[in-house]
């Protein structure tokens, strides 16, 4: 094995831990997307309750991205486990204890 081919092997990158760590920041970026798009949404909800005598229309788009939100978050927090229970299936002799 050349020197390189060591050096590429020492300093390879924890794949899992850079894919884990972006899923965090993806969540983090989606959730600061919803509050800051959701306050302009409420605002201007507010504006038109106030001025036109609407309907508050906005707890919609707060409930369905919320639940989007909601659903990515919880997929990002189990995606760990999810990737341990595949290895064991793929390798059985990592199978659960008895």
């Amino acid at each position: 094995m050349s020197r390189k081919e060591k050096n590429a092997i020492k300093y390879r990158p924890n794949w899992p831990a850079l894919v884990t760590s972006g899923a965090r920041f993806s969540v983090l970026v989606h959730a600061i997307t919803y509050l800051v798009v959701n306050l302009l949404l409420a605002g201007l909800n507010g504006l038109m309750v106030w001025l036109l005598h609407a309907n508050w229309w906005v707890v919609w788009p707060l409930a369905g991205w919320g639940a989007a939100l909601l659903i990515h978050a919880v997929a990002v927090a189990l995606a760990p486990e999810v990737e341990r229970v595949r290895n064991r299936i793929r390798r059985p002799e990592l199978s659960f204890p008895a």
